[in-house]
Order: structure tokens, then sequence, then C-alpha cells
């Protein structure tokens, strides 16, 4: 058998056990918190979730902003008139924009890469059993953030500057993380000679982008709580050293190093890019125990380079996500 009928015969098989998976399992931050945050929104004709959420005790119900609350929320408003009502299907209707958010991730890695690499990142990224987890068994949300941040790049990488900051726009507006890579977006575009007023205007689109999808909610105490001082935010400034009862937050400090290291680079290439942005999400994960979703944020750009890995390493890669996994 070829190649090219292998890989689809693979392709299909795994986006079918992923969407058989994603129906049978959840875990309880899917069931009693996803799921219920975006029933209420829609059944409550699109009231505001997080208040209702916080007045009844339940502060980490939904620690998003809202566009993830629209992506997931979006396949149940349209199927919901021609379906019953029922918890299986609700599970099943968060899974679908979850796939969607992972094919797009997959079709982008494949874009990026030469022709003889593309059936590596079916097995290292379309098979990969860390990311199987997280989104098909676990159930939490990274992919969709992550997607949109590989739509921006695809369009950072064509020179096409304003859809670049609408779609990162749209990836901080699903989860905030994505604020963590937006100084390395600016250190690509200063080091393509990007003048102050394209720089002005790229923020100016994301800041918009961000605030037009929230504008229902951001200026809401209940919103401002769950989502920007969520607890697992506030992990970022866990983990310190004493130096004359100064404290050193070591995130912070170690991505200030590496924006500093991606300033003193002249000249940017996509493979470049992509590895400051892989270290920086990667620096969080080295230095506090994070959420298992936390993990989707580095994946991809690994898969991308272990695709370009000969010998055993694209295998000592999968072996390592197993460990992972056992542990």
């Amino acid at each position: 058998m070829s190649a090219k009928p292998l890989e689809k015969i693979i392709f299909w098989s795994v986006l079918i056990l992923k969407l058989v998976a994603g129906t049978m399992f959840a875990s309880k931050f899917l069931t009693e918190l996803f799921i219920p945050f975006s029933n209420y929104f829609i059944t409550s004709s699109f009231a505001n979730p997080y208040t209702e959420f916080s007045n009844l005790g339940v502060e980490n119900a939904f620690p998003y902003p809202a566009f993830m609350l629209y992506v997931i929320s979006l396949p149940k408003i349209i199927f919901s008139t021609i379906l019953p009502n029922n918890h299986i299907l609700d599970v099943f209707y968060i899974r679908m924009s979850l796939l969607a958010a992972d094919i797009t991730i997959f079709l982008i890695l494949k874009n990026w890469l030469e022709p003889h690499l593309k059936f590596k990142v079916l097995t290292l990224y379309w098979l990969s059993p860390v990311l199987f987890y997280i989104s098909y068994i676990h159930g939490q949300l990274d992919a969709i953030p992550i997607a949109l941040l590989f739509v921006s790049l695809n369009y950072l990488f064509q020179n096409k500057i304003y859809q670049t900051a609408i779609w990162l726009g749209l990836a901080l507006a699903a989860k905030t993380n994505i604020a963590l890579v937006i100084p390395f977006f600016l250190l690509f575009l200063l080091a393509k000679s990007a003048n102050i007023k394209t720089i002005s205007s790229f923020l100016t689109i994301i800041a918009t982008t961000f605030y037009t999808l929230n504008i229902p909610f951001i200026n809401n105490k209940a919103f401002i709580q769950m989502v920007l001082h969520n607890p697992e935010q506030q992990k970022l400034f866990n983990t310190a050293v004493y130096i004359n009862d100064i404290a050193l937050y070591l995130i912070p400090a170690s991505l200030l190093m590496l924006i500093v290291q991606g300033i003193l680079i002249k000249k940017y290439n996509r493979d470049i890019f992509l590895v400051m942005l892989g270290f920086s999400f990667s620096i969080i994960l080295l230095f506090i125990a994070p959420m298992p979703g936390w993990y989707y944020w580095s994946i991809p750009f690994l898969a991308y380079f272990y695709c370009k890995e000969e010998g055993r390493a694209p295998l000592l890669f999968l072996a390592l996500q197993c460990c992972y996994l056992g542990y």
C-alpha cells in the first residue's frame, strides 16, 4: 500500500476514534463546569454566566474569555434545534469544537513541512497520545486557542500582518495565556523592518478584537475574577527565589531572558520564530505543576521540530509522551 492511501486510512480511523472516545469520556471539568456553564449561556438567552456561577460560589467554572464560550456553544446552538437535548450530545458538541481545532493545527503543520515529512506529522501530532488524552479523554479546551494561534502564525509567514493580528486577537480572546507570545510577534515584525505605524496598528487590532468579543462581560466583576484573577494564572508568581529578601520570580524572569535573547536575533525565519514560541510555553511547564491542558501549548511546536529530525528522535518524542501518560 502506498503512503497516501495509508495516510488517509490512519487519519480517518483516528478521527473516528477521537469522536468515539470524546463522546464516551469526560472529566469533571467538562461535565460539571464547562458544559453547565455553556448550557446556561444558551438556555438563558445569552445571559451572563460568569455572574451566575460566581453567585453560586463556583469561581473556577470557566476561566476563559468570552470567545471560548462562543466557540464551544456554537455547535449546540446550531444542532439543538434538530437534535434532542441530552448529556451525551452535550459532550459531543464540545468535542466537535476541539476536533475542528485539532484538524486545523494538523493541516497547518502539514503545510509548513516538506512533502516527504508530512507522514511524520500524522504520527507525531495526529497520533499524539498526550493530545488525545487532553482533548478527548480529559476534556480540556486548550486545542482551541492554540489552533487560532497557528492560523495567526500561518498568516504571519505569508506577511499578512493585519490578518495575523485579527487571529492573534481571537486566540487571546479564547485564552489569555496567548499574551505570553505577543512580545515575540513584535520582535518578529521589528526584525522584518516593520515601522511604528504597522506595530501600532498590529497592537490596536489585537486589543480591539479582544475587547469587542468580550464587550458583554469586560467590566463585569465576576468575569474579571474568573478569567483574569483565577488561581491557575497566579501560579506564574508562585515559583521564586529570594535574594536579600527580594523575590526573583523565575517564570517572568525566564520569559524576560528569552525576550532579550529574541532582541539579539537579527534575522528571523519560521523555524527560529517557532522555537521562541515553543520555549516561551515550555518555560511555564518547567517551573510549576501545570494543568493537563497546558501541555497542548508546546507539543504542536515540538512535533514540528521532531518531524524534521532523523533516526530515533521522533520515536523518543512519542515514548516520552507515553511515559507522561503512564505517570
